[in-house]
């Protein structure tokens, strides 16, 4: 009995080397833009983190500002006793709010500090018994702070709320006037974002 060689068919070694260079290119194209995305996924993520976070914010800020002021000591029949129940002016300013003097700021009365603001107004649900709270933001660098205490009788606004009530981090990451660096990677990122100027 004999056997008879078949000839075998297949890819010679230089095929072979051909074909692993040309896989492996589409595969470094292909991780090259799946490591391209994931980058860009990552940044995307922490500028839609940062737009939330300012959203909430700027959402509370409206929401204290517009309240700003209530209740005020018309909204009783009978004046009450302790000054506390009511604001006094919807923004504290030092000194004499609490007496209805008029503010010139820098001639007559003082802010407590540049970029810094201290709303009087009441935030206890609706149906408690009113309860005015000082709400002080601060930005300091790149940081908005907020910090909130229940109003004090007869004492400095600025003084009491940063003797009292420690300020929390709020928005990180504010950026009140852009280097021309930043607005410009900003806008090769984001063409739309300042499309008027920012």
């Amino acid at each position: 009995m004999s056997r008879r060689l078949s000839s075998q068919s297949g890819f010679s070694l230089v095929e072979m080397m051909v074909s692993i260079g040309v896989f492996m290119v589409l595969a470094g194209a292909a991780f090259g833009l799946l490591i391209a995305a994931q980058q860009r996924q990552g940044t995307e993520s922490e500028l839609l983190d940062s737009f939330q976070a300012a959203r909430l914010s700027l959402d509370d800020i409206v929401r204290d500002v517009s309240n700003a002021g209530y209740p005020p000591v018309s909204f009783f029949s009978a004046i009450p006793a302790d000054t506390t129940r009511y604001a006094a002016a919807p923004f504290a300013w030092s000194p004499g709010y609490t007496a209805g003097a008029s503010c010139a700021i820098g001639a007559t009365c003082t802010l407590p500090a540049a970029f810094d603001l201290i709303i009087e107004t009441d935030l206890s649900p609706p149906g408690a018994n009113p309860s005015v709270s000082w709400v002080r933001y601060q930005l300091q660098g790149t940081t908005l702070y907020r910090s909130v205490i229940q109003k004090a009788a007869g004492v400095d606004p600025a003084q009491y709320v940063a003797d009292n009530a420690p300020p929390v981090p709020y928005v990180e990451n504010v950026v009140n006037n852009p280097s021309p660096g930043q607005l410009a990677r900003l806008q090769a990122l984001y063409p739309g974002m300042f499309a008027n100027g920012p």
